[in-house]
């Protein structure tokens, strides 16, 4: 996984080399990053941007955004 700054409080996530068998596990990484990045006292709000199941070429990317 890379994490790659993108401003003030927020940064795209990118998984590489983790095959996916659905879209559903892709949206599953963007959910999972919330609970990974996120704390009680700065939440962390993710969208999933790409998945390789709809020709990404890496596993998955999501927007963060903290705050």
């Amino acid at each position: 996984m890379e994490l790659l700054p993108e401003g003030e409080g927020r940064a795209v996530a990118r998984i590489h080399d983790f095959p996916p068998t659905s879209p559903a596990l892709c949206q599953a990484n963007c959910a999972a990053l919330s609970g990974l990045l996120g704390t009680e006292r700065q939440p962390v709000r993710t969208e999933q941007l790409a998945c390789v199941l709809d020709g990404a070429p890496f596993t998955a990317s999501t927007a963060v955004t903290w705050g």
